[in-house]
C-alpha cells in the first residue's frame, strides 16, 4: 500500500509542477487526507471560475497524468480558505 501511495505522490508532485509552470502566480498545495485522497487544492479563485482554457489545462492534465494511470483518489480545486490564508484572492 506504502509504494501505491508513492507513486500517486510522485503524480500529484509531477501534476503541481505542470500548473505552475503554465500558471506561475497560482500557489498549490495538497493532502492524503483520512479518506485516502489527494486533496489538492489552489489559491487562485480568477482561473477557477472565469477562465475556460484553464479547466480544460486542468482536465486534459488529470485525465493524462491520474486517470490514464488508474489513479483516482484525487480531488482538485479552488479553496476559499485555503485563499484567505495567502490573502491572495482575485476578482473575476
Amino acid at each position: 500500500m506504502g509504494n501505491n501511495i508513492s507513486k500517486c505522490e510522485t503524480y500529484v508532485n509531477k501534476f503541481i509542477l505542470k500548473v505552475k509552470d503554465k500558471y506561475p502566480d497560482i500557489i498549490i498545495e495538497y493532502n492524503y487526507n483520512e479518506d485516502r485522497i489527494f486533496d489538492i487544492r489552489h489559491n487562485n479563485r480568477a482561473l477557477q471560475f472565469g477562465d475556460k482554457e484553464f479547466s480544460n489545462y486542468i482536465g486534459a492534465l488529470i485525465r493524462d497524468m491520474f486517470f490514464n494511470n488508474n489513479i483516482f483518489n484525487i480531488s482538485f480545486g479552488y479553496d476559499y480558505n485555503y485563499d484567505r490564508l495567502n490573502d491572495t484572492e482575485e476578482e473575476i
